[in-house]
């Protein structure tokens, strides 16, 4: 990955495609290692233990690759054959070897936490919080001009705290499902709008990253303190709980009979200027614009 600063992108976008994997699916039966032995016996657990040990086996495995490129595995400083000092990337082989090793570690850490006992709402409120650990991790290299090797481990940093924090605020504060996917597209959708409202004014990088930086945070702390009902981690009621589902107003903040909720914002095509606008002549014929609504409020 070295002298590729875009690889990382595709890692993070690599890691939101398996934690939303390691999410929905369920394990295989297959014994082809210490991961899928692993996943083969939490078939019979718990929830929360089968999702800590799938994704402390995913999780793991990214954080080996992540020391092997950050440390220069099996790379480094080398003499080449004019006698001149280089560097030399890490090797491959010692980002795999790391990589399965890390998943070991991870698998060997999810079993013990699944052995203590580990409820579904911590297990994935630390998977979420841990993902978007490495997004701010990723986004503050970025912003403060971080080389590749250093923002890697500001990375592994940031998501390590993330797992931890999320960990010890989803068994403390045990939230729903619901309120754990509200978090998480609260956060994605106020990141990629504050992104993009930055590209569309043609800012820099770094601008780029900090307003989505910024965006992300915001977001998780809206989706956090947000009511949206019944908000009490299912696993640990003894009967089936009635969730309430909240009511997408089409909008990026909505207020509908005295409750707010947040919704992925629908851009939606309109003439520019619009029907009836007076225009001066000199301005000539309108075209097309995308609108994005951000809030919207009914006061009924």
């Amino acid at each position: 990955m070295r002298n590729n600063p875009a690889l990382i992108h595709w890692y993070v976008v690599a890691l939101l495609a398996a934690t939303i994997g390691a999410a929905t699916s369920r394990p295989a039966h297959a014994q082809f290692g210490p991961e899928w032995s692993a996943l083969a016996l939490a078939s019979s657990l718990e929830d929360g233990g089968r999702d800590a040990i799938i994704w402390g086996g995913l999780w793991g495995g990214v954080q080996g690759m992540s020391l092997a490129v950050a440390m220069d595995f099996g790379g480094g400083e080398r003499l080449n054959h004019a006698g001149e000092i280089e560097q030399a990337p890490e090797s491959g082989w010692a980002v795999f070897a790391s990589t399965l090793a890390g998943g070991a570690v991870g698998v060997a850490g999810g079993m013990l936490a699944a052995r203590r006992g580990i409820s579904k709402a911590t297990a994935h409120t630390a998977q979420m919080v841990s993902v978007w650990g490495l997004w701010v991790g990723l986004a503050a290299s970025r912003v403060t001009g971080l080389d590749e090797n250093p923002g890697m481990a500001t990375m592994m940093a940031a998501g390590n705290t993330g797992l931890l924090a999320g960990a010890l605020a989803g068994s403390r504060w045990a939230p729903s499902d619901a309120r754990i996917r509200r978090m998480g597209g609260s956060a994605m959708t106020a990141a990629l709008v504050g992104a993009g409202m930055v590209w569309i004014a043609d800012g820099d990088d770094r601008t780029k990253y900090g307003v989505g930086l910024a965006g992300g945070v915001v977001g998780l702390a809206l989706g956090a303190i947000i009511p949206i009902g019944d908000d009490t981690d299912e696993s640990r009621n003894d009967g089936a709980t009635e969730t309430r589902v909240p009511r997408l107003g089409g909008s990026l903040l909505n207020r509908t009979r005295g409750e707010w909720s947040l919704s992925a914002p629908l851009p939606s095509p309109a003439p520019d200027p619009a029907p009836g606008a007076k225009v001066p002549e000199r301005a000539g014929r309108g075209g097309l614009v995308w609108r994005v609504p951000l809030l919207n409020v009914k006061f009924r």
